[in-house]
């Protein structure tokens, strides 16, 4: 008799109650740790965000000791008196990604010309601009220099259009 309750003793394994009884213990364990996990990615993705905006901060700043103290233009695809912009006969133009990005590092061209020669549309710089919490298609993003994330007021940064031999600024008339 002692053999078969021994032998039962050791084949004996969980219980459907003690198993979902761990089952039950490990739910609550991920319900209270998964707020945690969220809150601490949210975290990352702010510091980035603070991180980019303060290399812009940077950018804007030797931007402008370069340049008589002016921040850069939204954007220009015309001279002055109208005609497009070019580079070597090729139609450009400028954005402020572009100038903040050449202020970075002057090996990328700081027209549209200049950067699709250098390779600065597709360059890891490019997504400093990219805001880490945005949604959309990031690698698109690295390819066109006017889609970015972090855009700026018209009046801080304009964009220019030629009217009459005068530029107006866009959103302020």
């Amino acid at each position: 008799m002692s053999e078969l309750s021994e032998r039962n003793r050791l084949r004996r394994g969980f219980t459907l109650v003690e198993l979902l009884v761990v089952i039950g213990i490990i739910a609550i364990l991920m319900a209270i740790l998964l707020p945690a996990v969220n809150r601490s990615r949210m975290q990352a993705t702010l510091i980035q965000c603070q991180s980019n905006l303060r290399q812009l901060g940077v950018a804007l700043v030797l931007y402008a000791g370069t340049n008589k103290d002016q921040l850069p233009l939204g954007f220009v695809s015309r001279n002055l008196d109208g005609t497009p912009m070019t580079v070597n006969g090729a139609n450009s133009g400028t954005h402020w990604v572009l100038l903040l990005q050449t202020a970075l590092n002057s090996k990328y061209g700081d027209n549209w010309v200049g950067s699709a020669q250098t390779g600065g549309e597709i360059a890891k710089l490019r997504e400093l601009f990219l805001c880490p919490d945005a949604p959309g298609d990031r690698a698109l993003a690295l390819n066109h220099s006017a889609t970015t994330s972090y855009l700026c007021h018209p009046v801080l940064m304009p964009f220019l259009y030629p009217n009459g031999g005068v530029y107006e600024w866009f959103g302020t008339g």
